[in-house]
This record gives structure tokens, C-alpha cells and sequence, in this order.
């Protein structure tokens, strides 16, 4: 009868573990600590100041071209 008792703590600490285990590898960054490419970085400043100057792209045309 002990066992019954004991069983279901850990079957619920295991549970447990498994679940947090599965959010923080859902929730974590596969590129923590890699640097940025300069051509990333100058990408990213040209999109920044398109969109501050009010240049987006249309989201008909994003489909058009992911064929979406």
C-alpha cells in the first residue's frame, strides 16, 4: 500500500520535469550568444529606416512573392 502512495509523488515529479523540460526548450533561443552578421545588421538598419519614412511592402505583394 506504501508503494500506491508513493507512486503517484512520483509519477507527478516526473511530470513535472518532462513539462518544464518541454516549455523551456519551446521557450528558448537557439541563437543566444551567436553574433550578428553585418550584413544582417545592415539589413535590419535599411528596414528600420524604410519603415520610419513610412516605405513598407504591401501584403498583397509579400504573398505574391512567397507565392501565399
Amino acid at each position: 500500500m506504501v508503494k500506491l502512495v508513493t507512486q503517484p509523488k512520483n509519477i507527478t515529479t516526473i511530470v513535472r520535469k518532462e513539462v518544464i523540460d518541454v516549455i523551456r526548450e519551446v521557450l528558448s533561443d537557439p541563437d543566444i550568444g551567436l553574433e550578428l552578421t553585418q550584413g544582417f545588421i545592415k539589413r535590419l538598419k535599411k528596414s528600420v529606416k524604410e519603415k520610419e519614412v513610412g516605405k513598407t511592402t504591401p501584403l498583397s505583394e509579400v504573398f505574391k512573392r512567397y507565392g501565399i
